[in-house]
C-alpha cells in the first residue's frame, strides 16, 4: 500500500542553496489523528521519511489522556546533535484511512508546533 500526500511549502527564514535559492522548503505535513485513553486528537504532522522513531511533544500526551509518569525515558539527538528526552508510550494513529498501533516517543524539549485548542503555524 502506498500512502501519497501533497507538499506544504514551510517558509525556512534562510535562502536554501539546494532548492536554488528559495526561502521556503517543501514538507509532507499531513492530517493524523492520535488516540489516548481520554480521547483523540487531529493534529498536522510532519512526517520525516528519514527518523527512525516517531515522536510527538509532551503536550499532546496530557491532552489524549496517556500518562507518562512511569514511563520508559530514552534519549535523542537529531542532525543538530540537540539531545531530547523522550518518554515512551503506545498509542493508535490514524492517517487518512490507515489505522496504525505504535509505539512512539514523547518529548518535553521538542519544538511546540501545537497547543490545545490553538492551530499550529504550519497549518
Amino acid at each position: 500500500m502506498s500512502l501519497r500526500f501533497h507538499y506544504k511549502l514551510v517558509p525556512t527564514g534562510y535562502s536554501v542553496l539546494t532548492l536554488g535559492g528559495r526561502f521556503v522548503r517543501p514538507r509532507p505535513i499531513v492530517p493524523i489523528t492520535v488516540f489516548g485513553p481520554a480521547g483523540n486528537y487531529s493534529v498536522r504532522a510532519f512526517l520525516d521519511p528519514g527518523s527512525d522513531e516517531t515522536v510527538f511533544e509532551e503536550g499532546l500526551a496530557a491532552a489524549i489522556g496517556v500518562d507518562l509518569t512511569n514511563a520508559s525515558v530514552g534519549r535523542a539527538t537529531g542532525i543538530g546533535l540537540v539531545g531530547s528526552v523522550l518518554r515512551y508510550a503506545q498509542v493508535s494513529m490514524q492517517i487518512t484511512d490507515l489505522f496504525l498501533v505504535s509505539p512512539v516517543f514523547f518529548s518535553f524539549l521538542m519544538p511546540t508546533f501545537w497547543e490545545v485548542g490553538k492551530k499550529s503555524n504550519l497549518l
